[in-house]
């Protein structure tokens, strides 16, 4: 099965890609392998697991490493 991204969650980071994901309630930088891209989708081919929470808008000035954060679903 393939694990998916929006777009919108996925941005360049030193030589590759990454995506902030919230593990204890804290902002983490996280690098990703990029596979298939749709319009709206990513597929992440490493770097991610299922059930990972990650910040759909990565492009917030805010989000920094250790940003302490409430997930809302």
């Amino acid at each position: 099965a393939a694990l998916a991204v929006p777009k919108t969650a996925v941005f360049p980071y030193e030589e590759g890609d990454a995506v902030w994901v919230v593990e204890e309630d804290k902002v983490r930088l996280q690098f990703v392998e990029q596979g298939f891209a749709s319009a709206y989708d990513v597929v992440i081919k490493s770097g991610l697991q299922p059930g990972d929470l990650v910040i759909i808008n990565a492009d917030q000035p805010e989000l920094e490493e250790g940003l302490k954060v409430k997930p809302v679903f």
